[in-house]
C-alpha cells in the first residue's frame, strides 16, 4: 500500500527549521552574571593597571592597534598591541562583566575578600573624561574570578580572571610576535619610498581592487605579495632606543584603521633589521638571517621603477 510521504517530509522540514531558528536565537552567551558597566570600545582613552610588581598602561590607536607602556621590576618598556589580541582585549572590556555581585562594600568585611589593601588597581579612562576605578582583591572562594571593588558604586563583585591575567602579564601575553600590520589585506593605501622615489598603491572604495595611479593591478602584484610574506615573519624582539649607526633602507606609509609611518634600517653592530615608528616609539627587530633574503629580493625587484 502506498503512503503519502508529504506530511512526514513537511513535518521533518518544519522541525529542522525550528531547531535552526532556536540555535540562531540563542547565540553565544555568558554562563552567568550580568553586564556591570557598559560603554563603547571606541570610547576607551586608556586602560591602566597597577600592582606591587607591575604598572601597565594601554593606549588604543584603533580597534586593531594600541601601545602598551609597561614598568616591571624597575624595567620600562613600550610595545605595540595589534592583531586579534588587540581586538580581543578591547572587546573584552566592553561591557565589564560581573559573574556575581556580592553587594554594598559598607556591609561587607573587605579584608575577607582581599580588598582592604589598595596596592592593586585597575582604571579605565573614557574619551569624555570619565574615569572608572576599581580595586582588585583575591580570588573567589568557589571561583577563579577575582573580587573587585567598584570605587564609584562602592559595590563588590566578581570579575573575569582572564582580563586581569592579561593585565598582569601584558609583556609576555600581549607583545607583538610578527609585523602583521604590513599585511595588505588590512590596508587601503600603501606608499613605498626609496632612494628619493615613491610609489603609491591604493584600493578602490567600491571594488576593493588595488590600483597604481590610474592603472589597475592584480592581487599577485610583487609588492603586495612581498609585504604579505614579510608580515608573517617572526620578530626577534624590540627595543626602546635605536643606534646612531643604523643604516636607513626604505620607508613605508600604511593606511588602514590608522596611518603608520615606518622606517626600515639595518643595525650593523647588532646585526638586526629595524622597523621604527618614530623617535619616541620603540623599534621592532628582525633577525639578520630572517630578513636578509627578503631585503635582497627588495633590492633586486622593481617595486619602484629603477631601484
Amino acid at each position: 500500500m502506498k503512503r503519502n510521504l508529504w506530511p512526514y517530509l513537511l513535518f521533518a522540514l518544519l522541525g529542522a527549521g525550528l531547531a535552526f531558528w532556536v540555535t540562531i536565537e540563542k547565540g553565544p552567551k555568558h554562563e552567568e552574571g550580568s553586564a556591570w558597566e557598559s560603554f563603547k570600545s571606541a570610547d576607551i582613552k586608556s586602560v591602566s593597571y597597577a600592582s606591587p610588581k607591575v604598572n601597565v598602561q594601554f593606549i588604543p590607536l584603533s580597534m586593531s592597534y594600541g601601545w602598551i607602556d609597561s614598568k616591571e621590576e624597575g624595567k620600562e618598556s613600550q610595545m605595540l598591541l595589534t592583531g586579534p589580541r588587540a581586538k580581543d582585549f578591547w572587546f573584552h572590556l566592553s561591557p565589564l562583566w560581573a559573574s556575581k555581585v556580592l553587594g554594598d562594600a559598607n556591609r561587607l568585611k573587605l579584608s575577607d575578600y582581599g580588598l582592604d589593601r589598595e596596592d592593586k588597581t585597575f582604571t579605565i579612562e573614557l574619551t569624555n573624561g570619565k574615569k572608572l576605578a576599581y580595586r582588585i582583591g583575591g580570588r573567589g572562594f568557589q571561583s577563579s574570578d577575582y573580587f573587585v571593588l567598584d570605587l564609584q558604586k562602592q559595590t563588590v563583585f566578581l570579575w573575569d580572571r582572564m582580563t586581569i591575567s592579561l593585565l598582569e602579564r601584558a609583556s609576555a601575553q600581549l607583545a607583538i610576535e610578527s609585523p602583521g600590520f604590513l599585511n595588505p589585506e588590512g590596508l587601503n593605501k600603501i606608499t613605498l619610498m626609496h632612494a628619493g622615489k615613491a610609489r603609491t598603491l591604493e584600493r578602490e572604495v567600491n571594488t576593493k581592487a588595488w590600483r597604481d595611479g590610474e592603472k589597475p593591478i592584480e592581487a599577485e602584484e610583487p609588492l603586495l605579495k612581498w609585504l604579505g610574506q614579510v608580515s608573517k615573519l617572526k620578530l626577534s624582539g624590540s627595543r626602546n632606543r635605536g643606534s646612531a649607526n643604523e643604516e636607513p633602507l626604505f620607508s613605508l606609509v600604511l593606511e588602514g584603521d590608522i596611518a603608520l609611518h615606518l622606517n626600515f634600517s639595518f643595525d650593523p653592530a647588532a646585526r638586526v633589521y629595524v622597523i621604527s615608528f618614530g623617535e619616541d616609539k620603540p623599534e621592532l627587530l628582525l633577525d639578520e638571517k630572517t630578513f636578509s633574503s627578503f631585503y635582497d629580493e627588495f633590492r633586486a625587484s622593481k617595486f619602484i621603477p629603477k631601484i
